[in-house]
């Protein structure tokens, strides 16, 4: 009996396995139709949820070391998949695998700036490179899907591929919204599918308990 009490344990970590590396972890959606959930950071921008969106409401700060206005949410993502819809993308942007090291940002920044032109950033320890993969889509009102997979960063507008970058300097962190300018981004509907370092671990995990347990029964 005690042997068939664990053998139960390998299907169900083998699923969440599965489940996991095709990416079907729970999505996290933020409408913004009131206060912002406690989720968002707020860091930089004296972010507010005002008539259905989010967005800054002080000017940004600290341009070469977090880099603009900033609200993230907490969570330590490897592959995470970020939507959001915006009725102004004026010098706005969404972080992806961020950290922040004694005051200064690390990670990869997409944004659209006021020219219409959309590219990326990667801050290493507050320094960041000039735009990467710079092209003019014009997106002022647009979805925005980012799917990010191992060193690849894939954007999509309306559903259309736009820009993508090869970057192998960040294997996880923060996923968050961007502004250099009181007026950047109107962001609304939010969604993230988060896959956290965490979970993977707590599957494979599951499984080294259940083979350790067979194996000790054998013997």
């Amino acid at each position: 009996m005690k042997r068939k009490a664990t053998l139960w344990l390998i299907p169900l970590a083998l699923a969440a396995l599965i489940g996991l590396s095709a990416g079907q972890a729970s999505a996290i959606l933020y409408t913004f139709d009131s206060n912002p959930p406690p989720d968002w950071g707020n860091e930089i921008g004296n972010w507010i949820a005002a008539n259905g969106v989010y967005r800054p409401n002080t000017p940004p700060i600290d341009w070469q070391g977090y880099g603009g206005a900033a609200s993230l949410l907490p969570f330590n993502l490897t592959n995470p998949v970020f939507e959001v819809d915006s009725t102004d993308w004026h010098e706005a942007g969404v972080w992806l695998r961020f950290s922040y090291n004694e005051g200064k940002a690390n990670g990869v920044l997409w944004v659209e700036d006021r020219y219409g032109q959309s590219y990326f950033h990667v801050a290493r320890d507050g320094v960041w490179t000039q735009p990467i993969n710079q092209i003019r889509p014009n997106l002022y009102q647009a979805h925005i899907k980012i799917i990010v997979s191992g060193d690849n960063y894939n954007v999509y507008a309306n559903g259309n591929l736009i820009n993508s970058l090869v970057n192998s300097d960040f294997a996880s962190g923060q996923v968050g919204l961007f502004g250099n300018h009181l007026t950047a981004g109107a962001f609304d509907n939010v969604n993230v599918v988060p896959i956290p370092g965490t979970m993977l671990l707590l599957g494979s995990g599951l499984l080294g308990l259940a083979g350790l347990r067979l194996r000790f029964r054998k013997g």
